[in-house]
């Protein structure tokens, strides 16, 4: 089984600067205290967005595959959901607009998806030898 490896300090490091320039382009872009208010949230769970994209990256580097990694990811985010969800005073409304939000990210992938902000850091890793 072949691996992967990746220099996460270097990951860790982009990511910080993508992040602090992004942050700083929105929130003086912003046109009104709900719009701030929003980037300000988003910037709270930076921290553990990171985390959890640099241990999908480990696993990736041991070698698992991709529905496994697609799987535990899956289930971190649901987990996520659920609890949101279940801690909401309208979880309804809570659930809706999660459900558009991911939505929208995921057709990002394919291009702009107006309304909604998304990066994507290029992350290459150096193939070989054995896990």
């Amino acid at each position: 089984m072949g691996y992967v490896h990746f220099d996460f300090t270097e990951i860790e490091r982009q990511m910080r600067a993508m992040r602090d320039d992004a942050f700083v382009q929105a929130m003086s872009s912003a046109t009104n205290d709900l719009q701030r208010q929003g980037f300000e949230a988003q910037n709270r769970f930076f921290e553990s967005m990171l985390s959890a994209q640099i241990e999908m990256l480990r696993m990736v580097a041991e070698g698992r595959s991709p529905k496994f990694v697609g799987r535990v990811i899956g289930a971190h985010v649901g987990n996520i959901m659920i609890n949101a969800i279940s801690a909401s005073t309208d979880p309804r409304a809570l659930g809706d607009a999660m459900y558009d939000a991911m939505g929208k990210a995921i057709r990002s992938l394919a291009g702009e998806v107006e309304g909604f902000h998304s990066t994507m850091i290029e992350v290459s890793g150096e193939a070989g030898g054995r896990a």
